[in-house]
């Protein structure tokens, strides 16, 4: 027979007593509730068999305050705390975090799905084509752990948005910021291409902006490895 407890004094009952009345307090007996769903991250729930990678409901509360694309990280990494979503593309998905231990804000970037083979070697392509590259107009490479159930790897957080959003909320840069910016990429992309490696997705998108306003080269997910051709 079902458990039951008790409405006044909740002590579980093994059966209901014949007078249908709790023997301790004579309360009315209620049926237990059915055992409470495990809660993933960000408050969502999933059933209990299922593994981190399954597909999740909303849950309530925070779940609902937390942007879609932020639910898909199953098992957010230790030492990270993620604060909000900068990007997502058909490979991956960028966010600003919290690195705990060292105390410094990080962008963030997930593999979207490492069960496919091309975004897998996308994702390894862009991690080799940074590690390879130190250089001022180049966003750098911070940490690498590709062996997490969502493989990821932190870079330095340009504050200032991508070169997209200044064209966009500014419609247009003058021509010494316009000759400044090109002057600073072209070195960057000189950086790039001395450790034979080609970007081949130069575009507004793909130009982070720091602090101060330096250009930095970013997304390196079609890059190709000259040496390796």
């Amino acid at each position: 027979m079902t458990p039951t407890t008790c409405l006044r004094c909740h002590i579980p009952l093994a059966a209901s007593t014949p007078s249908g009345l709790c023997p301790t307090c004579q309360g009315i007996e209620e049926t237990l509730p059915a055992p409470e769903q495990p809660r993933g991250p960000f408050g969502l729930t999933r059933s209990a068999d299922s593994d981190d990678r399954t597909t999740v409901t909303p849950g309530v509360g925070l779940a609902d305050q937390v942007p879609a694309l932020q639910r898909i990280i199953s098992n957010p990494p230790t030492g990270y705390v993620l604060q909000e979503e900068l990007g997502h593309g058909g490979m991956g998905y960028v966010y600003k975090a919290l690195e705990t231990d060292a105390d410094r804000i990080v962008a963030i970037k997930f593999l979207r799905d490492r069960l496919n083979a091309a975004a897998n070697s996308r994702f390894r392509t862009e991690v080799q084509a940074l590690s390879r590259v130190h250089h001022p107009n180049v966003v750098p490479i911070l940490s690498i752990n590709l062996n997490h159930d969502d493989p990821y790897f932190t870079m330095e957080y340009e504050p200032n948005g991508s070169l997209a959003t200044v064209i966009k909320e500014k419609t247009r840069l003058t021509p010494d910021e316009s000759a400044k910016i090109v002057e600073q990429l072209a070195y960057g992309l000189a950086a790039i291409h001395a450790k034979d490696v080609l970007h081949r997705d130069l575009k507004p998108q793909n130009i982070l902006l720091a602090g101060d306003g330096t250009p930095k080269l970013a997304d390196l997910g079609l890059a190709k490895q000259i040496d390796k051709v």
